[in-house]
């Protein structure tokens, strides 16, 4: 009970985010929408009938639950996740950083061995909550009460952004650490001890490396560094000392971050040095690249999250799964965890009802939210666009919404020790009005949206849905708040019994606050993971699913088995999804598509084996099996049909040829790959042969000889030819990393002695100093 009484808020953060993701915990079902993925081949299973179709979303089955199904899989071997044999004739798993291999919870689920399902949905649940108490420590730092910091944890950690990007697992692992980098730039200028603050600095800083997103790390990086400025100058401004000193620690903590991290990003960089994205900043790039920043109509739900639509709403009386966000139909790609700058009518309320006392502290955190704000709206990415190597190849600015949501959600929290202003109700109230009538004018105001949805009205559809939502939220807004408030300050009628007392009344404050915020954030998508038994050997060939396109609204019409998921079936695929592509790869999946670009127009990430395939290139890629939704006319045996679907067999030579004698493989890993073999002469792997591979005959190193594929000479007594796989960068990486980690480790050590010493200085009287 002592532990509770004074951990209280810390209590309720861990119950909170355990909320939104507690369904995954018993049921056998994880994060992410499957059930969208299922419909397709080979599944064949319904399309689901009450949510939309949610391309972004998709892309946690595609991409994600893959990947860390491998990392997983291969720490629970004791392997390091190097290597994916099942796609694109075999790609980097570590060095296509997403898969955040060396990142530490990822390596002690896998050597635990948790299955990835139940693995993904605790990571969730982990990254939630680190969000959120690194919020409320941001908040504490910057003079909140105890109800402040929780209230600032619940914003950002259960915020829409966070829980939307959920299925797509290496966002929420990489920004849950943002909070706490901002909190280490504060005890830069709050503590002396330069031990004490580095390290906890350095740890966050290392972990958003780690965790594998590095535009959205590039973000919280960004927000770290102006943040130290802003601070600085304030300190400047008010003639405070130590903001030099601050700032040298702070560059010290931010190298020995990325040390920490060097393990995983000098592969990553290595390899990108290859990618089909590399591109130099030009006029043209730019214009293609901030098309993807924030919208004004985007920012339509900013007080009112439900009035631009919900991420899995559909439009009713149409028989296609079409979303209900409208702003997606505005601009193309546009998505809701994308344009999720959602703060609800709760936080409006809050932030006009706050006293007005800001601090220096909070005018750098405000001053960071406007910049992180612009960057977002895209002006402010244009020097980065072509002041910063590689950001040309990046995504969206418009994620940098991430700045803005976290510094205004701790902003918030830190009202609370000036309490509310009474005399601000009017006002407020009046001004939450105002945002109301605001945000339907200007959603009754969206054109008609698409001509091609016969007879539907999307205006009238989207002004109707946004009206309910408007209404319902502020009804239950100033019901909970009024609730909460009473309890807060003590308007209890009976003036006595339980909810006299001060902590009660906090934590069901508390509560509530809960209540009313988790009532306006989405939903977590769940659904049965896809996975089949692994075969007891490795297929002898590979698999080619050909298809189309991809869809941004609506499902693509009779898709097989999408890029990716031919890991669920630990099939081998010509083709997959990653967002990094070796450009080698892509040209020969160009030949194979008889000189059409292999990916989709609306995902250039995705490669596809398309119609137009030629069969003999499809064979030298080691292919024995096309699976096609329609008849090939360039393949002259006839197809086998199982369950709707045509697969052609190919008399090709499999993944592993030989001119004379046989081969085949016997086991593949995340590092390397067995084949047996009898007889001399050249053997030939249909795998990737990129940089980091090396070969052994019988134990003894052979040379790999130049090529597309896998090639090595044998003599007359070869048995087994093991190709084993070390990324570029990683045997420089490594040691930095491990040196990092151990005086990281050190400095803990030696912060927490000087700490003790300045806390035992300062209880000293003025004769003992």
């Amino acid at each position: 009970m002592e532990f509770l009484r004074r951990h209280w808020p810390v209590v309720v953060l861990l119950v909170a985010t355990l909320l939104p993701v507690l369904p995954g915990l018993f049921s056998g079902k994880t994060i992410g929408p499957f059930d969208q993925v299922a419909q397709f081949a080979p599944w064949h299973r319904p399309a689901p009938k009450d949510t939309s179709w949610n391309v972004l979303q998709v892309d946690g089955v595609l991409q994600f639950y893959p990947w860390r199904k491998l990392a997983l899989q291969a720490w629970g071997r004791g392997e390091l996740p190097l290597w994916n044999p099942y796609q694109l004739c075999g790609t980097p798993l570590l060095a296509n950083s997403q898969s955040g291999g060396l990142y530490p919870p990822h390596i002690l689920f896998g050597v635990a061995r948790v299955p990835t399902g139940l693995a993904v949905v605790l990571l969730a649940w982990f990254h939630l909550a680190v969000a959120s108490l690194g919020a409320r420590a941001l908040a504490l730092r910057l003079g909140a009460n105890e109800v402040g910091g929780l209230l600032a944890g619940l914003l950002f950690g259960l915020s829409p952004f966070m829980l939307a990007w959920l299925p797509l697992a290496s966002v929420p692992s990489t920004v849950a650490w943002a909070p706490w980098c901002l909190a280490g730039v504060l005890r830069l200028f709050q503590t002396r001890a330069w031990q004490a603050t580095v390290p906890w600095l350095a740890l966050p800083v290392g972990m958003t490396m780690l965790a594998g997103h590095l535009q959205f790390a590039a973000y919280v990086l960004l927000a770290t560094f102006l943040f130290a400025v802003a601070m600085a100058f304030a300190h400047a401004v008010g003639k405070k000392p130590g903001s030099g000193r601050a700032l040298l620690y702070g560059s010290a903590s931010l190298a020995l971050g990325v040390a920490i991290s060097a393990g995983h990003l000098l592969p990553v960089l290595s390899y990108s040095q290859t990618s089909h994205r590399r591109q130099a900043p030009s006029g043209e790039g730019w214009k293609a690249y901030s098309a993807g920043a924030l919208t004004p109509i985007e920012l339509a739900g900013v007080a009112f999250p439900s009035a631009v639509g919900t991420p899995d709403g559909r439009i009713p009386g149409y028989e296609e799964p079409l979303t209900n966000y409208w702003p997606a139909y505005l601009k193309p790609g546009a998505n809701y965890a994308e344009g999720a700058l959602m703060l609800g009518p709760l936080v409006c309320l809050l932030f006009g009802l706050r006293r007005k006392e800001v601090t220096p502290e909070m005018g750098a955190l405000a001053a960071v939210a406007g910049l992180g704000l612009l960057v977002a709206m895209g002006p402010g990415s244009l020097p980065l666009y072509f002041g910063v190597p590689g950001w040309a190849a990046t995504g969206s600015p418009g994620r940098a919404l991430v700045i803005p949501l976290l510094a205004l959600s701790v902003l918030i929290g830190t009202a609370w020790p000036g309490g509310i202003d009474p005399g601000r109700t009017k006002r407020t109230l009046a001004g939450l009005a105002l945002l109301a009538v605001v945000t339907l004018a200007v959603v009754a105001n969206v054109p008609r949206l698409a001509s091609w949805l016969p007879g539907l009205d999307m205006s009238a559809i989207v002004s109707a849905d946004a009206l309910r939502a408007i209404v319902g939220q502020v009804l239950a807004t100033s019901l909970l708040l009024g609730v909460g408030l009473a309890l807060l300050f003590g308007l209890d009628p009976r003036k006595s019994g339980p909810l006299a007392d001060g902590r009660l009344r906090a934590g069901l404050t508390a509560l509530v606050l809960a209540l009313v915020f988790r009532a306006q954030t989405p939903g977590v998508v769940f659904g049965e993971p896809l996975d089949s038994a692994a075969p007891e050997s490795p297929p002898a060939g590979r698999v080619a699913f050909v298809n189309r396109g991809w869809g941004l609204l609506v499902p693509p019409p009779r898709a097989l088995a999408p890029p990716n998921t031919a890991v669920f079936l630990s099939r081998y695929d010509v083709g997959g999804y990653d967002s990094l592509l070796n450009v080698e790869t892509v040209n020969w999946l160009k030949e194979v598509d008889g000189g059409q670009d292999p990916a989709p127009s609306e995902n250039g990430n995705m490669m596809f084996v398309k119609p137009s395939f030629e069969p003999a290139k499809l064979m030298e890629s080691g292919v024995t099996e096309v699976w096609s939704g329609e008849r090939l006319p360039q393949l002259a045996t006839e197809p086998e049909t199982r369950e709707g679907t045509l697969v052609y067999r190919l008399p090709g030579p499999g993944r592993v040829s030989r001119a004379a004698g046989t081969a085949q493989v016997v086991s593949d890993s995340a590092t390397e790959t067995v084949v047996r073999t009898d007889g001399r002469g050249p053997l030939v792997l249909r795998d990737r042969n990129l940089p980091g591979w090396t070969a052994t005959v019988d134990g003894r190193p052979v040379p790999i000889a130049a090529g597309f594929w896998r090639q090595v000479d044998l003599p007359d007594s070869a048995k087994t030819v093991v190709f084993r796989y070390w990324p570029p960068g990683l045997a420089t990486g490594l040691p930095v990393s491990i040196a990092a980690w151990t005086l990281t480790a050190a400095l803990v050590v030696l912060g927490s002695r000087r700490r003790r010493e300045l806390e035992k200085d300062s209880n000293r009287g003025p004769a003992q100093l």
